[in-house]
């Protein structure tokens, strides 16, 4: 992997793959980059693949974890985008919190977006119940560390049928991903407790939009993404009959049948 060093510090871990239409792939909270390996075998050919650990993730440092927000890690990524002389309008597809990154990159430059994905994402600020939810998750990483955490925690992303026929897989998925630091999910906590509302990048969004939607998804309720779903101008909308939170593997041929599909239509559109 190729590594930038942003303004602040930070070290961003890195693959580009591909060539062609320049799209943005963001990896969620407790994943790293190769949660999209599958994706970018299918679509690589037609694309130039820019595939990132996000800060505090996998190869990637988290310099100062006292600053949280979305934002900033928006600003990160418009710096490694800048550093890799792309010139043209990019595709941001980003997977649960990747999804807010991208949201927050929408707003921070509107007229470099090509299309923007929310892949199990939303653009609703937290409830009150989820920052309840989030804020005694950060209390029993401080108490308990990071890998029980997620040990416990991650199972609950997939949904039950899956979880019950493919138990081996997610204990390996819990153990490749089980190296984070309490610092880096306390800041990724934070960071999206205190996120705003960003319906409005929808709503005035003069680009298609992809929301890929599960239907037993806990993480990102199926509601709220159809709700989204009529916000923006132009929106192709995949719903996962069979899935939760993480439909890159449990329904993967029909993720990447769709965002294969999308993609080529961008670049017929022109």
């Amino acid at each position: 992997m190729a590594h930038f060093k942003t303004t602040r510090g930070n070290s961003i871990s890195y693959t580009v793959q591909g060539k062609g239409l320049p799209v943005l792939l963001l990896h969620g909270f407790g994943e790293d980059h190769t949660i999209f390996n599958q994706l970018a075998e299918s679509i690589h050919q037609n694309a130039s693949l820019i595939i990132p650990d996000i800060p505090g993730s996998g190869a990637s440092e988290l310099i100062d974890p006292t600053q949280p927000g979305i934002d900033h890690l928006a600003s990160d990524f418009w710096e490694l985008v800048a550093s890799l002389s792309v010139t043209a309008p990019i595709v941001i597809i980003g997977h649960s919190m990747g999804g807010y990154i991208g949201l927050a990159m929408a707003e921070q430059k509107p007229s470099a977006i090509k299309a923007l994905g929310l892949f199990h994402s939303t653009a609703y600020a937290d409830s009150a119940e989820k920052v309840e939810a989030r804020t005694k998750s950060i209390a029993f990483i401080q108490e308990h560390g990071p890998a029980l955490f997620l040990k416990q925690t991650t199972p609950n992303l997939f949904s039950v049928g899956f979880t019950q026929n493919n138990a081996s897989f997610i204990t390996g998925f819990v153990e490749e991903n089980s190296n984070f630091s309490s610092e880096a999910l306390v800041y990724y906590y934070n960071s999206m407790i205190n996120r705003p509302n960003r319906t409005a990048i929808l709503k005035s969004a003069d680009y298609p939009i992809l929301m890929i939607i599960g239907k037993h998804d806990k993480a990102v309720p199926y509601i709220d993404g159809l709700e989204q779903s009529y916000l923006a101008k132009e929106t192709h909308v995949l719903i996962l009959e069979n899935t939760a939170h993480m439909g890159m593997f449990e329904e993967p041929q029909k993720v990447t049948n769709f965002v294969k599909t999308f993609l080529q239509n961008i670049e017929i559109q022109g």
